[in-house]
């Protein structure tokens, strides 16, 4: 046997005559051109879903606000220092917090502070944020007695662009069933900003 016919290349892995086959260039266009018009499609997307994954965030926070005020309406409380039972209203009306935006902090979010949810309101409603946020929470409060009311409002600048996505939820003190009403879903402006 001889040293050629030993290393040998079968006939099935080099034809003879023809050099191996690459992609044209037109090839390499039109799959370019495809990925470039799937791309279009599913960035946007991919963006609206983020954005929309950030507002649940404001929507879960401001459930806990609605249940927190309806316990503490429910709840019997007394004046400073008296033992007199006053009439039922939800806490005083706080202002956002925390009181800046959150642009300006890593990955536009804000940071934990549990100093800034020592304030009175959030206390009597044991409410704080205690992980990186996208929202700011605020707390209006109206009356005492059968219907006082408070509205619970959450701002977030999701690509701090200045404008706010806001959501509201609204609640009444009922004294007929001595319970809490409120609007049946948030109000939203600008949900995706």
């Amino acid at each position: 046997m001889n040293c050629a016919t030993l290393f040998r290349v079968p006939s099935y892995i080099v034809r003879k005559g023809r050099s191996p086959r690459g992609f044209t260039l037109i090839e390499l266009m039109i799959v370019v051109a495809i990925i470039g018009m799937l791309s279009s499609v599913a960035v946007p997307a991919f963006l609206r879903n983020a954005q929309k994954a950030r507002s649940t965030e404001a929507l879960i926070q401001l459930h806990k606000i609605y249940a927190a005020s309806r316990t503490y309406i429910i709840e019997l409380h007394h004046a400073a220092g008296s033992s007199v039972v006053i009439p039922p209203q939800f806490p005083v009306t706080e202002a956002p917090t925390p009181d800046t935006t959150c642009c300006s902090q890593t990955g536009h979010k804000c940071l934990p502070n549990p100093t800034a949810w020592n304030l009175p309101t959030w206390q009597a409603l044991q409410f704080s944020v205690d992980m990186p946020h996208y929202y700011r929470y605020a707390y209006t409060s109206a009356g005492s007695g059968p219907g006082s009311s408070f509205h619970a409002q959450a701002y977030g600048d999701l690509n701090c662009n200045g404008v706010y996505s806001t959501f509201e939820l609204y609640g009444e003190w009922n004294s007929a069933d001595h319970d809490v009403h409120g609007s049946a879903g948030f109000f939203s402006e600008n949900e995706l900003e």
